[in-house]
C-alpha cells in the first residue's frame, strides 16, 4: 500500500491538503472522498486501509478551512466554493489515475456535499456513496468483494 500526501492550490489562494491510499497494483476503482465538518482526510485513514486491501483507491482532501488545508476554520465562503473543491478533487482522481471507475463518497457533511454536486448539473463518476449523519459506520456499510 501506499500513502501519498501532497497540496494543491485552489481558488481564492486556498491551499488544499491532499491525501491518498493506493494498493500497490493497478485499482479496480477510485473512491474520491469527501469528509464531514470539523473533520479532516486523515480521519478515514482506517476507510482507506480497508479499500486498499480490496484493491481499491480513496483518494481526498481536507476541505477549505479543515485539518490541514488552509481558510478561515470551518467557513466558506458561500456553495459554489465548496462545489469547485469537489471538481478540483475530481480532476485530481482523473489525472492519476484516468482510466479507472470513479466512485464519489461523501461522509457527514461531505454526504450532504456530494449530493448536492449531482443535483448541480451533469456529472462523470460510475457511484455515488453518501453517508450523512447518523446512518453509522462507513465500515459497517461498505463490504468489498
Amino acid at each position: 500500500m501506499k500513502i501519498l500526501l501532497s497540496s494543491r492550490q485552489g481558488t481564492n489562494g486556498i491551499t488544499f491538503h491532499l491525501q491518498a491510499w493506493e494498493p500497490d497494483t493497478k485499482p479496480r476503482a477510485v473512491v474520491a472522498l469527501v469528509h464531514g465538518m470539523g473533520e479532516h482526510v486523515a480521519r478515514h485513514s482506517r476507510l482507506g486501509e480497508a479499500l486498499v486491501k480490496a484493491q481499491f483507491a480513496v483518494m481526498g482532501f481536507d476541505l477549505r478551512g479543515h485539518g490541514r488545508s488552509g481558510g478561515p476554520r470551518g467557513h466558506a465562503p458561500n456553495y459554489d466554493a465548496l462545489m469547485n473543491d469537489i471538481d478540483a478533487l475530481l480532476d485530481w482522481v482523473r489525472s492519476r489515475h484516468p482510466r479507472s471507475p470513479v466512485f464519489l463518497y461523501g461522509h457527514s457533511l461531505g454526504g450532504a456535499l456530494v449530493l448536492n454536486y449531482v443535483r448541480a448539473g451533469p456529472r462523470h463518476f460510475e457511484a455515488l456513496l453518501p453517508l450523512p449523519r447518523g446512518s453509522g459506520r462507513p465500515s459497517s456499510h461498505l463490504r468489498c468483494s
